[in-house]
């Protein structure tokens, strides 16, 4: 999850901000001759997604009018519209690199054949059939045409498919990313030539030309559509497409022996950056951004480039890239060229009541001698629109217990959607004196995958020893900070203790959801709507809470909050009667008893996280009815490990630790299995160990 700032309405500061694809891709050097091996090691091995859980469902889809959706055809353009849910039929996934490509062939067990860096929405028909196995290439010669894309033959009498011109970088980058994840996998060539003097040859095609994929690298840079879909990845498959974040990596590798070449020359580089970055007027739709140019040094920038987002996760600009200005309304990343003349760009087509993060850039040079500044302190700020916050909280902030010792503290969280995705989303403390002191992100394991409706989430601060519960079924899981296998990141603790605090809400996005806090400061006042600010400061050994709340509105409501005394036995209840009419009125306005994952449709085994692991890992399953429920583990010759449960189990979902310190057989390094049996049902599933 992105990192989180403090809302600031009317006003941007400057700010330190740390990449996370800089962190991400911290350990590679590119003038290592090990360059290319590093990279692997990097993003492989990675979490597998299900062929089933694509970025369609995820990213690609957009609203339209009526209630519908419209998803489009990456290679033809086309643009197919349906009434949600999607389903797969007219359309399917396409692999980039074909599954014939692919050395594991016809195997569709393996993480490659659903990595959800090369899958595309396609036609199926009229498109991804129409491509079936064919390289990709410029056609010369067409026998078939649909819209924007075409089969025919090339300038040497091969058959080729050619997608739309706003594919093919993605393609391109696409492919390059699979020969680096899994070249050497388990021995096996995933290179260019491999690809070109065996697989390709053995079904009667020409060659993947990588000239050209570079070429149309070079001319279809990654835009903001492309380089949003790298980040909505990465948060479910924990892996980035490192030539996305950095374009030009691909002039430095020979794709067709995987191996490091030479570094490419560029324009000088700029000797300074623009500076005093600030905002002038802001609006409920536009902010208005101002800078002193770069002063003069041993080489003058020839030009400035502007990212929008509406987190603080840039990318850093790849040299020899020029990316394509794109400052459309839907797009949370906006990205816009400007000239050295400028000094000022009035940022338009925001979203009212919405944080927003600026990075300006500047360059030297174009097209691919363009060279970016991007050592120093490079200009960056942030800020808010003015207006209300039109969005309906899908979780909030129903109260908190302010101990006198941070290890008494505790948070609980209300969902309030049904089958809430947490995956990603970000709890923050943030402090009276305007910025967030602690924060934790919610894993991307399936147990946050789907909440139910109802469900109270009691976070634990660290050093807080109460039990922790994870049987969802009874709409109570209390979890503490502390634990790596349900969060991915944060300061693991919590320090609310002030005088003036609030616990802030944001999705996988970076958008702010829900806050609650106490006290006078005017900091707080600058948190973005819905939240509630109860004045006076609450003293140790208060709770901060919602009483009285009968709508959803109710969490908007200062009125609606107060602070008293209490303790931990307050946890995972409503707060008073109107609350309890208020959350059966939620949970009984879904048609929980077939949808809601309180009473699943199917028994599930799914894949541990995290994988690798050392020393623990968490196993989770579902049952649709009551089950004898048996989960072992196993070696990689069969034997018995482990008996991690063994019991007669009620309808729901359930979590199960193992940790191999506490097993009483010593377990080395290697792959072993796990194995859930439950009634008739029985799924194995594989982990890997890494001491």
């Amino acid at each position: 999850m992105k990192q989180i700032l403090t809302l600031i309405v009317f006003k941007l500061f400057c700010v330190t901000i740390a990449l996370a694809q800089g962190n991400y891709y911290s350990t590679i050097d590119t003038s290592s001759s090990s360059f290319v091996i590093n990279l692997h090691n990097l993003i492989y091995p990675h979490t597998k997604i299900t062929y089933y859980t694509t970025a369609v469902a995820n990213y690609a889809t957009r609203d339209t009018t009526d209630g519908k959706k419209v998803v489009t055809c990456v290679y033809s353009g086309e643009n197919y519209v349906f009434t949600p849910p999607f389903s797969w039929g007219t359309y399917s996934r396409e692999h980039t690199w074909c599954h014939s490509w692919m050395p594991t062939y016809p195997s569709e067990s393996g993480p490659e054949y659903s990595d959800q860096h090369h899958l595309y929405p396609t036609n199926q028909n009229k498109a991804n059939g129409i491509r079936s196995n064919h390289p990709l290439g410029i056609v010369v010669n067409p026998s078939y045409t649909y819209l924007q894309c075409k089969l025919g033959t090339n300038n040497l009498g091969y058959t080729v498919f050619e997608p739309r011109d706003s594919q093919k970088g993605d393609a391109a980058r696409a492919l390059f990313y699979m020969a680096v994840c899994y070249h050497g996998e388990n021995g096996k060539d995933w290179s260019f030539n491999y690809l070109n003097t065996v697989t390709l040859p053995s079904k009667n095609e020409g060659p993947q030309d990588v000239a050209l994929l570079k070429q149309w690298h070079q001319q279809d840079p990654p835009d903001a559509w492309e380089i949003a879909r790298n980040d909505s990845v990465y948060k479910y498959q924990r892996n980035r497409n490192p030539f996305i974040d950095n374009p030009k990596w691909v002039d430095i590798i020979d794709f067709n022996t995987m191996t490091k070449i030479g570094t490419a020359t560029y324009a000088t580089e700029p000797t300074y950056h623009a500076t005093n970055f600030n905002a002038g007027n802001i609006t409920d739709s536009s902010i208005t951004l101002a800078w002193s140019k770069a002063v003069a040094g041993t080489q003058l920038p020839s030009g400035y480039i502007l990212f929008v987002r509406g987190d603080n996760s840039f990318i850093t600009p790849g040299d020899g890239t020029v990316y394509p200005t794109d400052t459309t309304s839907s797009n949370i990343i906006k990205i816009i060229n400007l000239s050295s003349n400028d000094s000022t760009f009035i940022v338009r087509n925001l979203q009212s009541a919405t944080l927003y993060y600026f990075k300006l850039f500047s360059f030297n040079g174009d097209s691919s001698l363009r060279n970016y500044k991007t050592d120093g302190d490079v200009p960056n700020i942030f800020g808010q629109t003015t207006g209300t916050h039109s969005g309906i909280p899908d979780i909030v902030v129903n109260e908190y217990f302010n101990g006198s010792l941070q290890n008494q503290e505790w948070v609980e969280l209300l969902v309030i959607k049904d089958k809430l995705d947490l995956r990603g989303y970000r709890v923050s403390d943030y402090s009276a004196t305007g910025g967030e002191q602690a924060f934790v992100t919610f894993a991307n394991i399936p147990f946050w995958e789907e909440i139910p409706i109802g469900t109270f989430l009691v976070l634990l601060a660290s050093g807080n020893t109460q039990t922790q519960d994870f049987n969802i079924s009874d709409k109570l899981i209390i979890v503490n900070v502390t634990n790596a296998a349900y969060f991915s990141s944060g300061s693991a603790s919590f320090n609310i203790a002030g005088t003036s605090d609030a616990i802030q809400l944001r999705n996988s996005t970076g958008m702010h959801v829900h806050a609650l806090g106490h006290g006078n400061n005017t900091n707080l006042n600058s948190i973005a709507m819905p939240k509630v600010i109860i004045s006076g400061s609450s003293a140790s050994g208060n709770i901060v809470r919602f009483k009285g709340v009968s709508t959803i509105s109710d969490f908007n409501n200062n009125t609606k909050a107060s602070h008293n005394a209490g303790t931990a036995a307050t946890q995972g209840y409503a707060n008073d009667s109107a609350q309890v009419i208020f959350i059966n009125g939620l949970t009984t306005s879904v048609n929980s008893a077939k949808n809601d994952k309180l009473f699943p449709d199917k028994y599930l085994l799914f894949q541990n996280y995290p994988n690798p692991f050392n020393p623990s890992t968490i196993i989770s399953y579902q049952l649709p009815v009551i089950s004898n429920v048996i989960l072992k583990i196993f070696d990689l010759l069969g034997r018995e490990i482990e008996t991690l449960v063994n019991e007669v189990q009620t309808p729901g979902r359930y979590s199960v630790q193992f940790n191999i310190g506490s097993s009483q057989y010593y377990i080395a390094s290697g792959v072993y299995f796990y194995r859930l049996t439950a009634g008739k049902f029985t799924e194995t599933r594989r982990m890997l160990i890494i001491k």
